[in-house]
């Protein structure tokens, strides 16, 4: 492989090396909801914990963990879901999702919530993403409900 290290051992360079040190949302592969944190720590994760570094990270956290992100990468972009509620949160699953541009709002309520959970601040961030995706009332149940299935 080309992509093999100088070692031994054949270690990849690790050139994202620098972006565990950076702020920098972290998820898990395989899940039954959305679970994107945001580290500002420095923190590592293992093998089966994946990181996105960058910039409007808050902003992208909202939407990742949002209801409608959910669904649509178990509907249409997760390649069929695992057991009865799991799926698979392979990056690759989810570079095609639309993501919103940037909205402050968006951002200050993800900031809230990584500090303090709040449901209160949680359901006006669902309502926020849900009316700049432009949904309706309907097609807003529709995806709560499949969600409760």
């Amino acid at each position: 492989r080309a992509d093999q290290g100088d070692t031994p051992y054949n270690l990849r360079n690790c050139a994202y090396l620098e972006d565990f040190n950076k702020p920098k949302i972290i998820f898990q592969e395989i899940v039954q909801e959305s679970q994107f944190v945001m580290d500002t720590g420095g923190l590592f994760c293992n093998d089966t914990g994946r990181i996105i570094a960058g910039t409007a990270l808050y902003h992208l956290l909202g939407v990742l963990n949002s209801r409608l992100f959910f669904f649509a990468i178990k509907t249409f972009y997760g390649g069929g879901a695992l057991g009865d509620h799991g799926v698979r949160m392979k990056h690759t699953f989810f570079e095609k999702f639309p993501c919103l541009p940037e909205d402050t709002r968006i951002t200050e309520y993800s900031q809230c919530l990584n500090e303090t959970y709040s449901t209160s601040i949680s359901t006006q961030l669902e309502d926020l993403i849900q009316s700049l995706y432009g949904l309706t009332e309907q097609e807003q149940q529709y995806v709560h409900e499949s969600l409760l299935q």
